[in-house]
């Protein structure tokens, strides 16, 4: 099954395994092709490769990853997970170089990932919660929008909350790290996170996993700099409040007017890019036309000068 691929170049390197970009030989598709190695992996973990590729393949958004393919080599146990390949890297990999080049990553940009995500968490709350929204797992695809990836750690929610302790300790709510019960809170908050580290370059809370600990639950939120509007601010507070009933839900930042702004821009574009393909169809109907009425006029003259 693998031989229907061809593989360029290896992207990283985790763990249990390695993701490769390639072409689909059939089609000439780029794509991403995770291999994981699951030999040594125990209960936990092949849970959490079952979860990512049932996720994968059953939520269909844009701002999602996609799925295409899941291949099992049994005697070797590996898994590849063949999926859409974002040309331009993550968010964390973004945040690093904007940092190294003493440079900021423009306030429109940071709209645009929250609307992004909006889009993509609307998918799968209140069903399904991620649990580990971080720059890392949020990739950029070719035409500048984000997408949502990486969900070995998505949960169905079956009785309106969890409480099982996972995900990345910087970006815990103050009840995931807690070990309280939580609910798709908990990545609004994750997601708040991330948009802070956007406009900051650093994390909202800094120190070791302990220090970290206690921020997140008691710490305040200082302010990201001051290039940045108070709207932005203002919606980034309101997604990391302590108690999760304070926090927006994904239906509710959809509101939010910046927000509904991009959506509609998204909306005009993706119209204009469609009437524009909708016309460089009919100008080659036309043209196809046109060749098919010169060929028919010169073949009715040699038959009218034959006569």
């Amino acid at each position: 099954m693998l031989d229907k691929y061809e593989i360029i170049e290896r992207l990283g390197q985790g763990s249990f395994g390695s993701v490769c970009k390639a072409i689909r030989k059939s089609d000439q598709k780029v794509v991403a092709i995770k291999e994981i190695s699951y030999s040594q992996m125990d209960n936990k973990k092949k849970q959490m490769l079952i979860n990512e590729v049932n996720a994968l393949r059953n939520i269909q958004n844009e701002h999602v990853v996609g799925y295409y393919d899941r291949i099992v080599v049994r005697e070797k146990k590996l898994m590849y997970i063949v999926m859409e390949y974002c040309e331009k890297g993550d968010l964390q990999q973004l945040i690093r170089k904007t940092r190294a080049d003493n440079d900021r990553i423009p306030e429109s940009a940071i709209w645009q990932v929250l609307t992004d995500m909006c889009i993509a968490l609307d998918s799968c709350h209140p069903k399904m919660i991620h649990r580990d929204i971080k720059p890392g797992n949020i990739f950029i695809s070719g035409n500048g929008h984000v997408k949502l990836g990486d969900f070995g750690l998505a949960r169905e929610i079956e009785d309106g909350a969890a409480s099982t302790y996972a995900g990345t300790p910087p970006y815990m709510s103050p009840e995931l790290i807690s070990h309280q019960p939580y609910d798709e809170k908990s990545d609004i908050w994750a997601l708040g996170c991330v948009l802070f580290e956007l406009a900051d370059l650093h994390l909202p809370f800094n120190g070791s996993n302990e220090v970290i600990t206690q921020l997140i639950q008691t710490g305040p939120l200082r302010r990201i700099p001051a290039m940045y509007s108070d709207d932005l601010f203002e919606v980034i507070q309101s997604m990391m409040m302590k108690k999760p009933q304070e926090r927006p839900t994904v239906k509710q930042l959809l509101e939010n007017k910046y927000v509904k702004l991009y959506l509609q821009m998204e909306m005009i574009l993706n119209e204009r890019a469609r009437v524009q393909a909708d016309t460089a169809r009919l100008i080659k109907k036309q043209e196809q036309l046109k060749e098919e009425y010169n060929r028919l006029n010169q073949k009715a003259g040699r038959v009218f000068f034959n006569e």
